[in-house]
């Protein structure tokens, strides 16, 4: 992942916590200790440190530094569980070190070869650098990589999220379930960033073979995809198509031509 700019969003609510890459889900915890403990407010860390644990990650050579980071932007939403949305926050773009804000470690721990340097965490040209260096030679004085904004356009939807709904869908663990044919569930106000074709993915559950749903705007189907047997109810499988859409505000809703499926999320990665 280092030849370029990425985007990772972690989405923590009160039912699950997911880690995203560019968009796409890799990994959900829904339920359980490691989500309902979460109950008193965290912090943000971003570090760069080498670790002696060679089973963990492999032997350490020092011989790579040094080593850097770079931190275009970081963006923090609040969850609103009335609306089951992410809200306003605040965005760091990184244009100065803002200290109300962070603060810069000077300790280490047991298993960690390095110690946290202050002077190893500075701001340059609207970027945040982590350097990890041998002692003595802290900091960082080379040219910051340009953000050209390759990295793709994403627009990600939980399903559960819709504000309008016809029929009797079942919303349980984050997920949108016992969907049946002529149901449906809309969310408004989508804004899709730029035009162009998008590769939309579902991801999707079924034990059926003949699940199918189509994607609407207001009326007008934009493409239709049949859902495959994934082997049970709880068992889930990504599937996608690529349609058109224009840029703007717009609704986007689920159409069920035929029930027997779950969706956990839609993505809409321009291509």
């Amino acid at each position: 992942m280092g030849d370029g700019y990425h985007t990772y969003v972690l989405e923590w609510t009160p039912n699950y916590i997911a880690w995203f890459i560019e968009g796409a889900e890799v990994r959900r915890i829904t339920g359980g200790q490691f989500v309902t403990g979460l109950t008193n407010p965290q912090t943000a860390r971003l570090n760069i440190w080498a670790a002696n644990i060679a089973d963990w990650v492999g032997p350490w050579s020092d011989g790579i530094l040094p080593v850097y980071q770079f931190v275009n932007y970081i963006e923090y939403k609040a969850y609103n569980a009335s609306t089951n949305s992410f809200v306003a926050g605040w965005r760091d773009d990184f244009n100065s070190f803002d200290s109300s804000r962070w603060s810069k470690g000077n300790w280490t721990f047991n298993e960690n070869y390095a110690d946290f340097e202050p002077n190893n965490a500075v701001v340059k040209n609207g970027i945040l650098v982590l350097a990890l260096t041998r002692e003595g030679a802290t900091g960082f004085t080379g040219t910051v990589p340009v953000d050209n904004g390759s990295t793709p356009v994403v627009v990600h939807i939980e399903a559960e999220n819709f504000n309008e709904v016809g029929g009797s869908v079942v919303v349980a663990g984050g997920v949108v379930g016992y969907i049946d044919a002529g149901e449906w569930f809309k969310y408004t106000n989508v804004n899709i960033p730029a035009a162009g074709t998008y590769k939309v993915e579902y991801r999707v559950a079924s034990a059926l073979t003949t699940a199918q749903f189509t994607l609407d705007r207001d009326g007008t189907g934009l493409g239709t995809i049949s859902v495959p047997n994934t082997g049970g109810w709880g068992t889930y499988t990504t599937i996608s198509h690529n349609i058109y859409l224009n840029a703007g505000v717009q609704n986007l809703a689920i159409y069920a031509n035929s029930g027997g499926f779950n969706i956990d999320w839609i993505n809409l990665t321009k291509i």
